[in-house]
């Protein structure tokens, strides 16, 4: 189990090493009473690593890239909360949804294919990257998300490194 989690670790970091990276000045929305969250930033990667039973490495073909929205929490209630990761839902022009594969804090992964949820503190706040499947069209940003089946509007952000491919 301990291997399987250094492995995703590494895969991880192997594919933010190569990627585009876009910060965000996203407003606070509420997630729930006494949680917020804000967009921080959008990664744009080649690869992906789904978090599926055969710990499988995937490569966006052609005209696509994986889209990974780092979000972070605030919980400013007295009780401990629970985030459900699979509540956000990456939306295209087109009206596609994309649904999230994996969720890491701080580079940990803390999903599983059975658990999509996280516990978060009161009082506490956290950054959480959450990884989307299947590959987005690469040249269109990302701009509209659903939470809780409710549309949000992301602000435009802006390119801080690009990617290499």
């Amino acid at each position: 189990m301990m291997i399987r989690k250094i492995t995703a670790l590494l895969v991880f970091v192997l594919i933010i090493t190569s990627c585009g990276v876009k910060m965000i000045h996203s407003k606070s929305y509420n997630y729930k009473e006494g949680v917020d969250f804000n967009v921080k930033m959008a990664i744009d990667e080649r690869k992906a690593y789904k978090g599926d039973l055969y710990d499988t490495i995937y490569v966006a073909i052609g005209n696509g890239s994986f889209k990974t929205l780092v979000l972070q929490f605030s919980n400013t209630s007295e009780n401990d909360m629970e985030i459900n990761f699979k509540e956000f839902i990456l939306l295209d022009k087109s009206g596609n949804k994309y649904t999230p594969v994996a969720a890491a804090q701080e580079f940990i992964p803390i999903t599983s294919v059975e658990k999509f949820t996280h516990i978060l503190k009161a009082g506490k706040i956290r950054n959480f990257h959450i990884q989307y499947w299947p590959p987005f069209p690469k040249s269109e940003p990302i701009e509209k998300m659903m939470v809780k089946d409710v549309p949000i509007l992301i602000e435009k952000y802006h390119l801080i490194r690009n990617a290499p491919f």
